[in-house]
């Protein structure tokens, strides 16, 4: 049996090897992306930007505040003012955001650091955070490094996959400490038009895991019925219009993150360039 401190050992190990890992394919060269001829919004450099964190401070009336944290379940928009690394925007929009990471801290009495989501342009039109309309606030609550959904993201996107601007955020509300967010650009339409060059089409969002399965034998037949399975040329070259394996590959890879959340925060926006699905 393993002793508790060699057991210790053992888990530190594997974090170290773990993040000399991901910091090497970080230092990569990128794989190219959809995105790479397309012009980045100001944000990218303003908002999310590596070298330092984000300054923000929530500014709402306290009972407004209390009260929103109080009824975080309903996910109902409470208008308030932010000041992000300086610059002031009045009236913006901001309730708690999550699914099972909400519920669980309705529950807790310990602690009411939700996550948030907040709407610059919902009572002001065309208000933006140098070109984003919407930003996340992820508490990252149930990683006491506070470094893992970061390092995904990167991971992701020095892979080449299309993946959220982030970046980490001190946040203060009415002046007074709050914590250290992350925070995060919502797959929406500022994400679409920044990696596929264009908003026209579909994004998909499931809301939960649920699958209904139908019948079996009744899908199978359907698959047979309506599928020529010959090996002919024109066979393959029809099927190649319709897949796109390297982005079927990068959403296994996705999936191989082991993200719990996946299933409720999967997007599946199209590919603009060729109108295949894209992971």
């Amino acid at each position: 049996m393993i002793s508790n401190k060699h057991f210790n050992i053992i888990v530190a190990l594997f974090m170290v090897i773990a993040l000399c890992f991901s910091s090497l394919i970080m230092l990569l060269p990128k794989s190219s992306t959809s995105s790479t001829s397309i012009e980045q919004p100001d944000y990218i450099t303003t908002i999310f930007n590596d070298d330092s964190v984000i300054e923000i401070n929530i500014e709402m009336d306290e009972d407004s505040w209390q009260e929103m944290l109080d009824n975080a379940a309903s996910e109902e928009y409470t208008a308030a003012n932010i000041t992000v690394n300086g610059t002031t925007y009045n009236n913006v929009a901001i309730r708690p955001k999550g699914n099972s990471s909400l519920s669980q801290l309705v529950t807790d009495d310990s602690t009411e650091r939700y996550s948030f989501k907040i709407k610059l342009d919902k009572y002001v039109d065309g208000q933006t955070l140098d070109g984003l309309s919407k930003l996340v606030l992820n508490n990252n609550m149930s990683d006491t490094t506070s470094m893992k959904e970061y390092l995904s993201y990167k991971l992701l996107d020095s892979l080449g996959i299309p993946t959220p601007a982030c970046s980490y955020a001190h946040i203060t509300v009415n002046g007074e400490e709050w914590g250290l967010y992350l925070a995060v650009e919502p797959i929406e339409e500022e994400f679409i038009e920044r990696n596929y060059g264009s908003i026209d089409g579909n994004l998909y969002k499931p809301e939960s895991d649920n699958v209904a399965m139908g019948d079996k034998d009744n899908n199978e037949n359907k698959i047979m019925d309506n599928n020529n399975f010959s090996p002919s040329e024109n066979t393959t070259s029809e099927n190649n219009n319709k897949t796109t394996i390297d982005n079927s590959i990068d959403m296994q890879n996705q999936s191989n993150m082991n993200n719990g959340d996946s299933s409720g925060q999967m997007q599946m926006p199209p590919d603009m360039n060729t109108g295949n699905s894209t992971g």
